[in-house]
């Protein structure tokens, strides 16, 4: 609380006047004291500085100008012009020149409560001042709102399309769409059939082929082997011929060792020399064995190992790679699927984020050309061009992407280089398994001769270690047989003998004929098994003759035909469906600006409806408010007035006009004196600066009383200085002029105002306290 204490005429009231000079430009009616100087001194200037809500300002104002600044950092000019600051002031604090000094300044000797200069205003003067007239203005925008919604509307209203038209228009555009679909679908269909049947007849023209090169092929090898089967079975009798003089010959073996032996002993018996003669026959024997043994050991060398194994080992090693190439040939189509698929989707993603940014950029296009927003009819700024820019830069970036992604989709409907390198490789190992077959056939009939001559061997074998042993175990007789008997046992066994030197070679033959049968068999089994590879393949093509084969290649070359005139006509189907889709989705895009456009107006008529709600809430709000306002104001008056009178008048009474008076003892006091009307009036005042702060919650908190103790007596004026006191805490600072010493009890700050006589001007000091009342 500051006091400001002076004699009469130091000026103290011009210090007020100043103030609202400055902030508003006017003064109170009955002083006009700054105007004094007007008529003297054309030239003055008003400066105040003060600080609201947490800012600090400083406002000049002389009799043509005004300037008002916020003083934070780099000072900030708010305002210019008489007018300008007027209005700039009033925003700050929320108050007129008439509202402030029925409020928060009591000027000198004008107590009254609400002295307006239009008295019939007093109880809205009251509501603006509590901040209701905000309510007002609330109401006041959502009724311009409102008006500005229904010429919305009604403009929209007016340029709206028939909606079942536009429905007929995009349901025959979908229409032709869906027909124009069916015929490519139907040409699709038939490409389709075309192509499974040229992929049919491309096989049965390749099985066609390979008939006509193979069945003269066939009919030579048939001819071969019939030759051959002729030779086999010959070779088959001669062999027979051949084992059966050799199991007679084995037959013979036993009478032949008799004979031998008997001839033996006839020699021993006879003289050494015979004994001699006899061992080298055995060993004559002995050297034939073995030159026929080393005979058939260089036939087994030429032959050689026929690589039965090693054709069985390559066989089943492309057997396995066949079966690696199998599996992994699914997992690699199913990759390149997964691949075609994914940008498939990718591609239809693109599309579609492209289309809304198309959409986008023509709203934005439209706005740009109409120069004004469709809904609010504001003029187009620049954020509308950079945003129309950045889509447009969208568009061509989705569409330079959605070209990549078609390019990616056609390179996909190629098969991959590992997937066509799987099938070539399945294809070249089973080639190459026939031919190892081929070849394996013919190295089991060579092996089928070797295995006859390593037989034959072994027998010889045999027969060299008997007729070794029997060199090597041979002995002289020790009894010699009578000559005459054994010359007759040697001739009954004369004729064996004789028959079994017939035969003696029985043996070589059944060992040549069955080589000879053999490979004759092996040449057999590789024709056989080529005849039986060409009718299998003759077979496989499922044809019956040369006739059918050819008719199958002329079928060929007739779907091809048909193919590509079906793929022609699709072609031309699937553009006549692209252009009706384009037709499709222009009549759906009109259709849905439409829809968008009726909702527009739908959103519209509901803020039409909810600006005209609150617009009557704002109304019986701020009435409701209004009629509240006597009662509270009464309220916090009667505790003032309690205070001021020391507990003498505890109720005040206010009617609707907001006119006040005194209750004592439950009655309204009828006559009521000077003094108390001051403090009446003062207890109202101070209510209504309580009420304005707490319901516009502003930081205006500044309270000046100019000499409002004038009338009061004392009791009056300690209860007027006690509510002061209990003020403290209500309001930031409490500006009291007067120059009554008690002043000095309740203020925080004393400014003594004394007057040059010479100057006439006031001069300020922090005097001491004056003891007495200042004249």
């Amino acid at each position: 609380m500051t006091a400001i204490v002076g004699a009469n005429g130091t000026g103290k009231s011009t210090i007020v006047e100043a103030m609202t000079f400055a902030l508003y430009g006017e003064q109170r009616a009955k002083k006009e004291s700054i105007g004094f100087y007007w008529a003297e001194k054309p030239k003055f200037r008003v400066v105040l500085e003060f600080t609201l809500d947490d800012h600090r300002y400083a406002v000049e104002r002389t009799q043509s100008d005004a300037l008002l600044r916020r003083l934070h950092g780099d000072e900030t000019v708010l305002a210019k012009g008489l007018s300008e600051v007027t209005r700039a002031c009033e925003r700050l604090t929320c108050l007129t020149f008439d509202q402030f000094v029925n409020s928060f300044c009591a000027e000198q000797k004008q107590l009254a409560f609400l002295q307006f200069r239009n008295k019939a205003a007093r109880h809205e003067e009251v509501s603006r001042m509590l901040g209701y007239n905000r309510l007002e203005a609330a109401e006041t925008l959502a009724k311009r709102r409102r008006s500005e919604i229904n010429s919305q509307i009604t403009a929209m209203g007016m340029v709206l399309e028939d909606t079942d038209m536009l429905k007929a228009g995009r349901d025959e555009a979908v229409r032709g769409h869906e027909e124009a679909l069916g015929n490519a679908a139907t040409l699709e269909r038939e490409v389709g059939r075309l192509t499974a049947a040229l992929q049919e007849a491309s096989r049965r023209r390749s099985n066609a082929a390979t008939y006509l090169e193979i069945a003269p092929d066939l009919s030579g090898k048939e001819k071969d082997l019939s030759r051959l089967q002729e030779s086999v079975d010959e070779a088959r009798t001669r062999l027979k011929e051949f084992e059966k003089e050799n199991a007679e010959l084995e037959a013979l073996w036993p009478c032949e060792r008799e004979y031998q032996k008997l001839s033996l002993d006839l020699s021993s018996s006879q003289s050494r020399l015979a004994a001699e003669a006899a061992m080298k026959s055995a060993r004559e024997q002995l050297a034939q064995r073995t030159e026929e043994r080393a005979k058939c050991e260089s036939s087994i060398a030429e032959i050689g190992d026929p690589g039965v194994q090693s054709l069985q080992a390559r066989i089943a090693a492309l057997r396995d790679d066949q079966e690696k190439a199998q599996r992994l040939l699914p997992g690699r189509e199913a990759a390149w699927r997964t691949s075609r698929e994914s940008a498939v989707e990718k591609r239809t993603a693109i599309r579609t984020q492209l289309d809304q940014a198309f959409k986008h950029r023509d709203r934005a296009q439209a706005m740009l050309s109409e120069g004004r927003c469709p809904t609010c009819g504001q003029p187009i700024g620049e954020s509308v061009r950079e945003d129309f820019d950045g889509v447009q830069r969208e568009c061509d970036r989705l569409s330079q992407e959605l070209g990549e992604l078609a390019a990616r989709c056609a390179e996909l409907e190629t098969k991959p280089d590992d997937v066509a390198e799987l099938e070539a490789r399945l294809a070249k190992d089973e080639q190459e398994i026939g031919v190892l077959q081929l070849e394996l056939l013919a190295a089991q009939g060579i092996r089928g001769r070797l295995d006859g001559l390593l037989d034959r061997k072994r027998k010889l074998d045999e027969e060299i270690k008997t007729l070794e042993s029997q060199i090597v175990d041979r002995e002289e007789p020790k009894a010699k047989v009578g000559v005459e008997e054994l010359q007759a046992q040697i001739g009954a066994l004369e004729q064996s003998h004789t028959r079994f030197l017939q035969l003696s070679d029985a043996v070589n033959r059944v060992a040549q004929g069955r080589a000879d049968l053999q490979k004759k068999e092996a040449l057999y089994a590789l024709v056989l098994g080529e005849v039986k590879d060409l009718q299998s393949r003759l077979q496989a093509t499922q044809l019956a003759d040369s006739g059918e084969a050819n008719r199958l290649i002329d079928e060929h070359q007739k779907i091809d035909r048909d193919l590509f005139a079906a793929k022609t006509h699709l072609h031309g189907a699937n553009e006549a469906a692209a252009r009706v889709e384009r037709e499709r989705r222009s009549a759906e895009e009109r259709l849905n600006r439409h829809l968008e456009s009726k909702e527009r107006l739908e959103d519209l008529r509901r803020r039409e409806r909810s600006y005209a709600s609150v617009a009557q809430e704002m109304k019986t709000l701020r009435e409701k408010l209004n009629s509240a306002l006597g009662p509270e104001l009464e309220a916090k008056a009667s505790e003032n007035l309690a205070l001021l009178t020391s507990g003498r008048y505890t109720t005040l009474s206010m009617d609707r006009d907001l006119v006040a008076g005194v209750v004592e003892d439950g009655v309204q006091k009828a006559v009521i004196s000077g003094g108390e009307e001051d403090v009446l009036a003062l207890a109202l005042r101070l209510a209504l600066s309580e009420l304005i702060q707490e319901r516009q919650g502003r930081p205006m908190a500044l309270l000046i009383l100019d000499e409002v103790f004038g009338s009061l007596d004392v009791d009056r004026r300690t209860g007027v200085l006690e509510r002061l006191a209990s003020l403290r805490d209500r309001f930031d600072q409490i500006l009291v002029i007067s120059h009554i010493e008690d002043i000095y009890t309740v203020a925080d700050h004393c400014i003594y105002l004394e007057r040059d006589p010479i100057t006439r001007a006031s001069v300020a000091s922090n005097g001491p306290p004056i003891s007495g009342e200042l004249e």
